[in-house]
């Protein structure tokens, strides 16, 4: 199991996909709309920019070297 902690986190939805319950989170720091929703499944971490567009798929060791890069 993979846990990402993400600050001020509020879940936004679920959808079904494949049999899978995603819940998709934004932080609530997104006052514009214009944030990213992530989700964690498995061993990938998902991300997206609006429901229904493309979705990224992260390692978790990517995901987590990623947020570090992103906080320095």
């Amino acid at each position: 199991m993979v846990t990402v902690t993400l600050r001020s986190v509020t879940v936004l939805c679920e959808i079904v996909l494949m049999g899978v319950t995603l819940v998709w989170h934004r932080s609530s720091h997104c006052e514009s709309n214009q944030c990213v929703d992530v989700a964690v499944t498995g061993d990938v971490v998902l991300v997206r920019g609006n429901p229904g567009g493309p979705v990224l798929r992260f390692p978790p060791e990517a995901w987590r070297a990623l947020c570090a890069a992103l906080k320095r």
